[in-house]
Parts: structure tokens; sequence; C-alpha cells
């Protein structure tokens, strides 16, 4: 049981905006309908801006948010029910990890702690993120089922996905009310791309027509308009003009095509921190400098952050960083370009040793495997 007991705070904090958020009116004027109902299914790509949304929405109408970063980990109900109690502030994540899980009463104790805390005397919102890494465990989703049953009133679950939940059940049986936020609803419309432009460049504006063209090309994906406005050479109509022919002839790798040309405008060594920082899942600068060998982690980290280069703070208090989930994906595979074999399984030891080293160990094996290592 070793591996449960360790606990990762940042998964428990609201996440911080990114430097660069702009409200989505539109979806905020709905906000307050949704979080009255009893169940919110938030279900959209990659990409789509659903944590950002409900990020910025999280402490709105005065109730309290509860919020839980899932992971792969916690398709173990007992591993989620420890994170549960963090995020409920119920008292040491280690007294449900304490508990057998194999005790068949385990499922039924552990539903009605978290429904006993709940009913605390504060209406709150509950937000589970990227539920998407739960859907396969039959255990997790029955107890989620239950929680909605017993759910008291005046309380809102809010499950974020990027597929579909099997919560079929959980719909017939929610008393409350479901709200459903689609791709569709979380697309953005021209005039919500216009406004992020004028954000971005103070004093411009985005032609209307051109506005309609970068959302019928990007199909009102945030991450593609946010990859976009990075492109730009120029905040004038001609320079907007000419990415949006760029991005055309890019054809359907426009996002790579993209990616690369930002990442390609800046320093060798900021190319070179990106490439090997994207094996950690976390960014904590002591942890960055330790897997580098340097000590400016802090100051890159904070300036990625700044230019909105698809890096944000995760909103806890140890001051740590994640790369946007698609950004990340796109720098591992240009490791091996960067790095030669040896060089690269050298660093994915270093990093797995870091990951052991925080008792992350799901992920230190993943990492310690990709570079080649058998364990006895």
């Amino acid at each position: 049981m070793r591996s449960l007991m360790a606990t990762n705070p940042e998964k428990t904090h609201i996440p911080r905006l990114p430097a660069g958020y702009v409200p989505r009116r539109r979806l905020d004027r709905d906000w307050p309908g949704w979080r009255t109902k009893q169940l919110v299914l938030v279900t959209a790509g990659a990409g789509f801006g659903k944590t950002s949304f409900l990020a910025a929405n999280a402490r709105e109408g005065g109730r309290r948010c509860s919020w839980l970063s899932l992971d792969e980990g916690d398709v173990d109900l007992a591993v989620l029910g420890a994170h549960l109690r963090e995020a409920l502030d119920a008292g040491s994540p280690r007294a449900d990890l304490e508990r057998d899980p194999r005790d068949p009463e385990f499922p039924r104790r552990l539903l009605a702690e978290t429904a006993a805390s709940l009913r605390d005397g504060e209406e709150r919102l509950l937000v589970l993120d990227d539920a998407h890494l739960i859907r396969d465990s039959a255990p997790v989703l029955r107890f989620l089922d239950g929680l909605i049953r017993y759910l008291p009133a005046g309380n809102t679950l809010i499950l974020s996905s990027r597929e579909p939940l099997e919560v079929a059940t959980l719909k017939t049986r929610c008393q409350g009310g479901v709200a459903e936020l689609t791709a569709h609803e979380l697309e953005f419309r021209p005039e919500e791309a216009a406004d992020l432009f004028a954000h971005r460049f103070p004093g411009a504006r985005l032609e209307r027509q051109q506005a309609r063209r970068l959302v019928a090309q990007t199909e009102g994906w945030a991450s593609g308009i946010e990859i976009f406005l990075q492109l730009l050479d120029g905040s004038g109509a001609d320079a907007v003009a000419r990415a949006l022919d760029r991005m055309g002839r890019a054809g359907t790798g426009w996002f790579e095509y993209f990616a690369e040309e930002v990442v390609g405008r800046l320093d060798l060594s900021m190319r070179d921190f990106l490439v090997r920082t994207s094996l950690l899942t976390e960014l904590q600068p002591e942890i960055c400098d330790a897997l580098l060998g340097t000590r400016d982690s802090r100051a890159r980290l904070e300036e990625l952050a700044r230019r909105n280069l698809f890096t944000v703070a995760t909103g806890g208090a140890s001051g740590g960083y994640r790369y946007h989930h698609l950004f990340r994906s796109f720098l591992r595979d240009r490791l091996p370009r960067v790095l030669d074999e040896k060089a690269r399984r050298s660093l994915l030891r270093r990093a797995a040793r870091l990951f052991a080293r925080q008792g992350a160990w799901a992920e230190a094996a993943e990492v310690y495997a990709e570079a080649g290592y058998v364990g006895t």
C-alpha cells in the first residue's frame, strides 16, 4: 500500500487561469443556470478550454468549490477516495487508505463518508476534472452512480471529460436536473475569437471576415486559435491574412506545423528546456533544475506562462506549472531528434528516479519502461 500513501496536493487546487485568459461572456451568462443543477456534464475533446472555463467560474455564485484533477491512479477506488477526502477537507487522506479496499464494505463506507462530508451545511460544487481517465473503472463508475443518488440537496457534481462517460443511470437517478455542455457550446464564435485577439493585441482588431475564417479553419477549437495567435508576426490585417493562408496550406497537420514554427522562434536554450522537461507531468522548478542540472527553471517557466506558450501555473502553494497536454505530446515527440539514444535513456532514467523520489510510482515505472530499464 505504500504507493497509495503519496497524494499530490496540486490535484485539489483550482487551477490558475492562463495569463491570457479572456472570459467567455456567452458561456458565463448561462453558468448561473447550469450551476443550480445536481449534475453537470462537460464533454469535449482535448484543447476546448473545459478546465479554464470551469476554473474561471468555480467560485461564482457564493458556493464553495471542491476541485479534484483526476489522473490514471484514480481508477483505484481507494486512491480516489483518498483524494476526495483531501478535496473535501474531510480529514487526512491517509484514513481511507488504511482501510482494506478488499473489504466488500469499503465502497459503501466510502460513499457514506463522502455524502456525509457534503452534508456539512455548506452548499458546494464538486468538480472532477479529466474524468475520462476513470471511464473504464467499473468500481469508480458505480461509486459515482451512488454519489449522485445520495448527493445532498444544494450540491452540484461536475464531471469534465474528453469522452462521454457511461452515466445513463446517473442521469435517470438525478433528481436535481442535469446540464450538459459539449464541444458545440465550448467552440469559439467569431466574436469571441475577436475578443481574444483584441486582448492579446491591445489597440488592434480582428476583421469580421477574418474572425469567421479563423473560426471556420480551427472549428472553434480554443487551442487552435491560441497557436494561431502565437504564430502571427504582426497584428495587422495583412499579417492575419498571411497566417490564415499558411494554415489553409498546412491541411490537417496544421497544429504540428504551427507548433514547430512557434518553438522554432525561441532561442536554442529555451527549446532544449521545453523538450527535456516535457518528460515531467508536473513542472516543479526545483525538480526541473534537478533533471537538467540548472538553476534557472523557475524563471524559464514564469516566462513561458507569461508569454502564453502553452504553460500554465497549477495553482498550488508549490508554485508548479504544467504544459498543455497537446503541446507536451508534441514536445515529447521531438525528444529523439534532440538527443541520441544513450542521452535520451539517461534523461529518462533521471526523470524516473525523480518521480520515485516524489512517490509517483506509476509515472516512475512508465518512464523506466520507456528508458528500457528492466527491474528485478
